[in-house]
């Protein structure tokens, strides 16, 4: 007998039982209901991912390609520049110009002969070109703070054949280092700006963007060294020489040079000091200066008197050097029989240096020439 036919036959004349009867009609109903709902939401969820899932094939086989470039100019976001005033905002406080005269960087004009300057230290540290302040009985630098008045600059390594000069300045208040790009990323193809600032404002003189066209370059410098360069596509002048090669991120890759570019002299191609040469040089210097307890100084070149050396500015009174009597103004010619003519010679001399060894010193002393062993306390 059938469910129907069932219910039927329970159906009485008492409206008690009619009552009772239409609830349960009425429960199973909605019952019904719900297992129709719930199944109709199911099939529209299966159906959602279904679709989802076919959408997802369909636009990988139809844009593929176009999402697969999307994600390697995303990958490779540091090899085009897309902001340059973002660039210019980050690098301008690391820029400083350099002149022979307060004139010259007051009066909010180019002057023949002033050039810029990059801050790689909060200390007060900035590297330039050798050939651009050579010739300068003094240097003075401006910051590109508004009103800036010029401070006069002591030069602490000098370096002809690297064309590198290494200066610094007193200043008490805050000074801002660019950041300095990791070599490993810095690649033929990358896009770059060359900023500089030789006028003497506020604000970047100067900004050229451009490629890296090699990083392979290289140039004899002496005695059989070579030095590599970085060979770039965006014009290097008189007023950005000196000034910062940088990248998307406004790290620096390099210094621009002038005097390289017009050696080489090839059409449409310019020339940087690479970074990762220069940091080795400071390094050096830096290394030398702890091993002998030298708090300030660099290897000056004395063209007139001929002769160059190690210029002690200012001494640890714990250091090694200052306890075997070094004095501030002493210049250190020799090393163990090693001339000290430029940064690379204290590579040299740093070699298997260790606690306790003796070095042989020759240092020009209130104009006398001496002999010195000083011994390495660290």
């Amino acid at each position: 007998m059938s469910n129907r036919e069932d219910r039927k036959i329970k159906i009485s004349n008492d409206p008690q039982d009619r009552i009772s009867n239409i609830i349960f009609e009425k429960k199973n109903t909605t019952r019904a209901r719900v297992k129709f709902g719930v199944k109709i939401i199911l099939y529209v969820a299966m159906a959602g991912v279904l679709g989802s899932i076919i959408s997802n094939i369909n636009i990988k086989n139809k844009y593929g390609g176009t999402m697969q470039q999307i994600k390697e100019i995303k990958e490779s976001a540091d090899m085009v520049i897309l902001d340059y005033t973002k660039i210019i905002k980050e690098v301008s406080p690391s820029l400083v110009s350099i002149s022979d005269s307060v004139e010259k960087l007051t009066a909010d004009e180019y002057f023949e002969g002033n050039t810029t300057g990059v801050i790689i230290d909060s200390s007060g540290i900035i590297l330039t070109n050798y050939s651009e302040i050579k010739e300068k009985s003094d240097i003075y630098v401006k910051l590109s703070s508004v009103a800036a008045t010029p401070i006069k600059a002591k030069i602490l390594v000098e370096n002809e054949a690297r064309n590198l000069a290494i200066i610094k300045i007193e200043f008490d208040g805050e000074l801002q280092p660019i950041k300095i790009a990791d070599s490993e990323s810095i690649k033929e193809g990358q896009g770059i700006v060359v900023l500089g600032n030789a006028i003497g404002d506020e604000y970047i003189g100067s900004s050229i963007p451009g490629i890296i066209t090699s990083k392979n370059e290289k140039i004899t410098i002496e005695e059989g060294k070579k030095q590599s360069l970085l060979q770039i596509n965006a014009p290097i002048n008189e007023k950005n020489t000196g000034g910062a090669i940088c990248n998307s991120e406004g790290e620096l890759v390099g210094i621009a040079d002038l005097s390289i570019t017009n050696e080489r002299n090839e059409e449409g191609l310019y020339y940087g000091l690479q970074m990762e040469e220069l940091q080795d040089m400071i390094n050096s210097t830096n290394a030398f200066k702890r091993l002998l307890g030298i708090i300030d100084g660099g290897v000056v070149v004395d063209e007139t008197r001929d002769f160059s050396g190690f210029y002690i500015q200012e001494l640890d009174k714990e250091g090694s050097a200052y306890l075997a009597g070094i004095k501030p103004t002493d210049i250190i010619i020799e090393v163990d029989g090693y001339k000290i003519q430029n940064v690379d010679d204290l590579i040299q001399l740093l070699q298997n240096k260790k606690k306790d060894d003796i070095l042989h010193c020759k240092v020009l002393s209130e104009g006398e020439m001496k002999n010195v062993d000083i011994k390495i306390l660290i």
